[in-house]
């Protein structure tokens, strides 16, 4: 079969030269007639995709922020626009002792990077691809107000790459935040607010996918979220006027039974004394059932 190498392929065409049996493995791919949908599912997409990543990792800098046909309005050329969806699964906790609370949910986020588009045509029809964190840009993302870093209270996962250069990433976890005085005994209204630390709107302009947010059903606990509120807010800094920065605010409501304070309290615990407050000592996780189920539909639904 033939192989035409796209323009955006033409920076490491000496790798292809001097790789012979990289080029080999390509030209075994199933045959360019082939439909997208067929070819992303056929028994050669290893090897095809394989040689895909090779490609477009050659010269790719996971440091330096994408290139992109950014929005009319963004801050500046440079970069890309990130949009952000939390789908906000459970109750974990709610702590008295430091007015914490940790909550299942799934952050995905949607932006581009041209630096990973490439022609399907000449990749054997193959308009998916699938690179890990640590080996491309992902957006910086804070939780500014946390207890734990989303580095790690989120898992990595793989970014799936479409062949327009859209990348999609969603991270299971939770998110564990100071929701400060008050909380949760004397209100159970939370905000979680979510900006980058370096990186400004200059390169990575920050919008709600949609409502940006969602809500898994759950039945029979005794603390829900009850009702979500998402808003982008901007600010700009006089140190730095020409770039803006962009947070996205979430006001998370919880309903249950009254707190009791001065204890660490956690979420779903079976046990009420004869007020029918808390005083709840270990952390309960989402149940076993929904949650699997909930994983499974997930990584189904990509469309915020």
């Amino acid at each position: 079969y033939s192989l035409t190498i796209p323009a955006s392929f033409m920076a490491p065409i000496a790798t292809i030269a001097t790789a012979p049996r990289l080029l080999g493995a390509l030209l075994l791919a199933t045959p360019l007639t082939i439909s997208s949908s067929i070819a992303d599912f056929s028994y050669n997409f290893a090897a095809n995709s394989t040689v895909l990543r090779g490609l477009l990792l050659s010269s790719y800098d996971p440091y330096v922020p994408p290139a992109s046909q950014r929005a009319s309005q963004a801050a500046s050329d440079a970069g890309t626009d990130v949009t952000v969806d939390i789908r906000f699964s459970d109750v974990s906790a709610l702590r008295a002792d430091d007015g914490s609370l940790t909550l299942a949910a799934w952050l995905r986020l949607r932006w581009q990077d041209d630096r990973l588009a490439w022609d399907p045509v000449s990749a054997s029809g193959l308009t998916n691809s699938f690179f890990r964190q640590s080996e491309i840009w992902t957006p910086e993302l804070e939780l500014y107000s946390a207890r734990t870093s989303l580095s790690t209270s989120l898992e990595p996962q793989y970014a799936q790459v479409s062949s327009d250069g859209s990348v999609y990433l969603s991270r299971p976890g939770s998110l564990d935040v100071h929701c400060g005085d008050g909380f949760p005994t004397s209100n159970l209204t939370c905000t979680l607010v979510f900006g980058g630390w370096i990186l400004s709107d200059g390169y990575q302009g920050l919008s709600l996918m949609g409502s940006g947010y969602s809500l898994t059903p759950t039945n029979g606990r005794s603390y829900t979220i009850e009702s979500v509120s998402a808003s982008a807010v901007t600010y700009e800094y006089d140190c730095c006027p020409n770039e803006p920065w962009t947070t996205l605010q979430y006001v998370v409501s919880i309903s249950g039974p009254p707190i009791c304070a001065s204890q660490t309290c956690a979420a779903n615990d079976s046990d009420a004394d004869s007020t029918g407050s808390r005083s709840m000592h270990a952390v309960v996780t989402p149940d076993d059932t929904q949650n699997s189920h909930d994983q499974k539909k997930d990584s189904h639904d990509q469309t915020g």
